[in-house]
């Protein structure tokens, strides 16, 4: 009578465990015992003939596959080529007990092609699908900093800074956009992956990396052609700063990466969350300096805004494209530490609730 074995295919904490005829080393094989967290599942010998037979998704720190029977030394090869194995025979009872550690599963370049591929899809579904495509992404932008352009500039002579109304409000809109984008799209990451999260080759690092990446290139080229397109229709001749520039994308990529990491794990954990965080964000609009400087507002005013992370990126990109804005408000080290903090927790939710969030 064929002994069963067991092959695993799982991500860096779950596994499914799909079961297969293998031939015991000697004497008969009495049954088999699957131990995952704390529940047995024991598998009566009567029903070896119905073999292969696929259990549930299991969710452990360990599985231990115990058979009523020797292994033999080339059936444990077997399962070495797919994990790691920590196996014991006890000689008394008979038995042989394989610990089946997760996290060890060799990937060999998956995680590229992981996000290669969660990237092609996401520009498929999310892009490619809707009317239009990827002209929104600059009409969008466009329609915004000229609607903002016309409706100041019929109450105003000139911006606060500069006498263009289009590269004032550009210089703001578009971070700001940038990071809305970001941390709402890394916030439903996890959802909108979830269906391929199952496969071993996936994991929730992949998902969230696709998606920042993919809205990173993409915010960088609506940038530049829409900043672009600015200086040559209007003639200007800013003196940019490279480096604020790239400061100020390097922030937000911090920033709106950590919150929506953290989102991503509060959003499927408390629904109620996702729209309690809509109505929260819906000021910043206001709050982080699109139309104003911080020298407009009154100074019992001005610490207030400062709380905002996000007043400090708009104030570095203007100061990139006006060289005589160098305001010492600008403390990038703030934006800088809540992105890194809130990213800490996002991921270790994550991981310590990975399985419990897929499945749910």
């Amino acid at each position: 009578m064929p002994l069963l074995g067991t092959r695993a295919f799982g991500g860096s904490r779950l596994w499914r465990l799909r079961l297969f005829k293998v031939q015991p080393a000697r004497g008969p094989a009495l049954g088999l015992c699957v131990r995952f967290c704390l529940s047995p599942t024991c598998l009566d010998p009567s029903s070896l003939g119905k073999w292969p037979v696929a259990l549930p998704p299991l969710s452990c720190r360990a599985i231990i596959v115990q058979s009523f029977g020797p292994f033999s030394n080339d059936q444990f090869a077997r399962l070495i080529e797919v994990l790691e194995i920590r196996a014991t025979y006890s000689k008394p009872s008979g038995k042989t007990e394989m610990s089946v550690a997760p996290g060890q599963s060799r990937r060999r370049f998956t995680t590229i092609r992981a996000i290669g591929a969660l990237i092609l899809r996401e520009m498929s579904t999310t892009y490619g699908r809707s009317p239009g495509g990827y002209l929104w992404l600059v009409v969008e932008p466009v329609a915004a900093i000229a609607l903002l352009s016309v409706a100041f500039s019929l109450a105003f002579r000139a911006p606060s800074l500069g006498e263009n109304f289009p590269l004032f409000y550009a210089t703001a809109y578009l971070p700001f956009a940038f990071f809305m984008e970001l941390s709402n799209k890394l916030g439903g990451a996890i959802r909108f992956s979830k269906s391929l999260l199952s496969f071993p080759v996936v994991t929730f690092v992949d998902a969230l990396a696709a998606r920042a990446l993919l809205s990173l290139l993409i915010n960088i080229l609506v940038f530049l052609l829409i900043m672009t397109g600015i200086v040559v229709i209007f003639d200007l001749n800013p003196v940019i700063e490279p480096l604020q520039v790239v400061n100020s994308f390097a922030m937000i990529l911090v920033l709106a990466g950590g919150i929506g990491t953290l989102n991503s794990y509060l959003f499927l954990t408390f629904p109620v969350w996702k729209r309690l965080w809509k109505v929260m964000t819906r000021p910043l609009f206001i709050l982080s300096g699109i139309f104003f400087l911080l020298e407009d507002v009154p100074e019992n005013l001005q610490f207030v805004l400062l709380y905002n992370p996000i007043f400090h990126i708009t104030a570095e990109m203007r100061s990139a494209f006006y060289g005589i804005y160098n305001p010492d408000y600008i403390t990038p080290v703030y934006p800088y530490a809540v992105g890194a903090v809130t990213l800490f927790f996002g991921l270790l939710l994550l991981y310590r609730h990975y399985d419990e969030l897929i499945w749910k």
